[in-house]
């Protein structure tokens, strides 16, 4: 049973690059250095720059689609139902 168990998880643990979720969940520090980024990226995806200055995407903007992502605050860890 052993064995079947761990090929089991070894299938899975090889199939689940090939069919990723899209979810990414970042913890920060504190509660306000997640509030800041949040409120940074919600104002560069929404076009509120201030003083006119655009900020520079990363080179690794387009290839990451960032255009796509939302930014949320989540749920605290316990709180989330895998």
């Amino acid at each position: 049973k052993h064995k079947v168990v761990l090929e089991v998880i070894k299938k899975e643990a090889e199939d689940v690059p090939q069919h990723p979720l899209g979810i990414v969940f970042v913890t920060m520090k504190t509660e306000t250095m997640a509030n800041c980024i949040l409120k940074d990226f919600n104002a560069v995806e929404h076009g509120s720059f201030f003083f006119g200055m655009e900020p520079q995407p990363s080179s690794h903007s387009q290839k990451l689609k960032v255009n796509k992502w939302r930014v949320k605050i989540a749920p605290h860890p316990q709180d989330l139902n895998w």
